[in-house]
C-alpha cells in the first residue's frame, strides 16, 4: 500500500526540507544545500524558495545555473527584488555587462521616489560598478554618488568615490557633508573622511572649513622634523603614540580610534606628508593585527620602498602572489620589488598586471609611469601619470 501525502504530509516535508537547507548552508555546504532546495522548489514554487535555491547556486558559484533558474520563473522574478538583484550580480559575475546593464535600465529605470532607498542604493551602487567595468568613468561616478545620497551606510559606494579618488577634494567634502546618518553614527562620517584628511597631508579635520592646503602643509614641517627625531629615539614603541594623535582618533569611540581602517588612513597621511618611517610604523601595526588589511598593504608597501627595505618588499611579496594571487596589490608587490632592484622591465609587466586585475588601482599607475621614466621612455611614462591623473582627480600624487 503507497504512502498517502496529505497537505499535513506536504508541509511537514517542505518544513524538514527548509531546515536541512538551512543547516547545510550555515555550515558552508552549498551542494548538499542544493540537493534540498532544488526537491523544495519542485515541492513548493513560492518566492522564497525559488529565492533559497538560487542564492545557493550563487554561494557555489553556478552563475549562470542562477539566471536559468530566474528566467524560468519571470514572473516571480518581475516580482522580488531579491531575486532581481541576483539576477544582476549573476551578470556581473559572468562579466556579461551589456546583458546586466539592459536589465537594470528594464527593471530599475529611475530610482525617483524610491519605496526603499536602502534597496534603490544597491541597485544605483551596481549600475555604477557596471558602468565602471564598461569604463564609462562619468555614468559610473553619478551613479556611485546617488548610491551614497540615498544611504549613507552604503560603504563601497563611498569608498569607491573617496578611497580611489574619483572626486576632486571639495566634491569628496561636499558628499561627505551630505550624507544622512543616524545622530549617534556621526563617527563613521569622520570615519569615511579620514582618507579626505590623508589626501590633504592634515590632521585636521576636512569636513570643516578648508584651509589652504600649502599653509597647513608648511606649519606640519617643524612637527614632521620633530616626529621624525622621537622615532629614532623612541624606535618600535613610537607607533602607539602616533596613531593616537590627529584625525579622527578624537572623532571616534577610543576602540575604533586603533581599527585598521583608522590606522590605514593615518598612515596614508603620513605618507602624504613624507614621513616615511611613521607611515610603515603605523602600517605595520595594522598588518601585524591582520596580515592581509588590503587597505593598508598599498601605503604599507611604499613606505617600504621608499625606506629601501628590499628584503621585506620580497617576503611580503612573496605571501600575497601566493595567497592573493587575483588581487592588484600582489602584482604590485613583486612589480616594487623588482624596481627597488632596477629590474625596470620585469617591474613593468608586474604593475601592468596589476592593473590588468583592477584598472582603477592608482599606486599601480604611478609605479608604471615610474618604471618606464628609469628607462628615460618619457612618453610611455607620461601617459602613465595621465591617466592617473584622470581616473584619481582627488589625488595630489599624480
Amino acid at each position: 500500500m503507497g504512502v498517502v501525502y496529505d497537505q499535513q504530509t506536504m508541509d511537514g516535508i517542505c518544513e524538514r526540507l527548509r531546515a536541512l537547507v538551512q543547516d547545510s548552508f550555515q555550515k558552508h555546504l552549498y551542494s548538499s544545500a542544493i540537493f534540498f532546495a532544488d526537491k523544495l522548489v519542485s515541492l513548493k514554487q513560492e518566492p522564497d524558495e525559488i529565492y533559497t535555491l538560487a542564492e545557493c547556486y550563487f554561494k557555489n558559484r553556478e552563475y549562470r545555473r542562477v539566471l536559468h533558474l530566474l528566467r524560468k520563473h519571470t514572473s516571480i522574478t518581475c516580482s522580488d527584488e531579491r531575486l532581481q538583484l541576483l539576477v544582476v550580480q549573476s551578470f556581473m559575475e559572468c562579466k556579461d555587462w551589456d546583458e546586466c546593464l539592459r536589465y537594470l535600465e528594464d527593471n530599475w529605470p529611475s530610482d525617483d521616489g524610491a519605496a526603499d532607498p536602502k534597496m534603490t542604493s544597491i541597485f544605483a551602487l551596481l549600475r555604477g560598478k557596471v558602468y565602471e567595468a564598461m569604463e564609462n568613468q562619468e555614468n559610473a561616478l553619478q551613479w556611485y554618488k546617488r548610491a551614497a545620497q540615498l544611504d549613507g551606510y552604503c560603504h563601497e559606494a563611498l569608498d569607491r568615490l573617496v578611497g580611489n579618488h574619483l572626486l576632486t577634494l571639495d566634491e569628496e567634502v561636499a558628499l561627505l557633508k551630505g550624507i544622512r546618518l543616524h545622530e549617534q553614527d556621526e563617527w563613521l562620517r569622520h570615519l569615511y573622511a579620514a582618507k579626505l584628511a590623508a589626501a590633504r597631508s592634515s590632521s585636521e579635520n576636512p569636513l570643516q572649513e578648508i584651509q589652504e592646503i600649502g599653509s597647513s602643509a608648511a606649519a606640519g614641517t617643524g612637527v614632521k622634523r620633530e616626529r621624525r627625531r622621537s622615532l629614532r629615539q623612541a624606535g618600535g614603541e613610537a607607533a602607539d603614540s602616533l596613531t593616537s594623535s590627529g584625525y579622527p582618533a578624537g572623532m571616534l569611540p577610543p576602540a575604533l580610534a586603533e581599527n585598521g581602517h583608522a590606522l590605514a588612513a593615518q598612515s596614508t597621511r603620513y605618507f602624504y606628508q613624507g614621513d616615511f618611517e611613521s607611515c610603515y610604523l603605523v602600517s605595520k601595526k595594522v598588518l601585524e593585527e591582520d596580515p592581509y588589511h588590503l587597505a593598508t598593504l598599498p601605503v604599507h608597501i611604499a613606505s617600504l620602498v621608499m625606506l629601501n627595505m628590499t628584503s621585506v618588499v620580497f617576503y611580503v611579496a612573496h605571501q600575497l602572489v601566493n595567497h592573493y594571487p587575483s588581487t592588484a596589490v600582489a602584482w604590485f608587490t613583486a612589480g616594487c620589488y623588482y624596481f627597488m632592484i632596477k629590474k625596470f622591465e620585469h617591474a613593468r609587466r608586474f604593475f601592468h598586471k596589476a592593473l590588468s586585475f583592477d584598472t582603477n588601482f592608482a599606486p599601480g599607475w604611478i609605479a608604471y609611469g615610474h618604471a618606464f621614466a628609469q628607462h628615460d621612455e618619457s612618453d610611455q611614462a607620461l601617459a602613465a601619470y595621465r591617466t592617473a591623473s584622470r581616473l584619481f582627480p582627488g589625488s595630489q600624487l599624480p
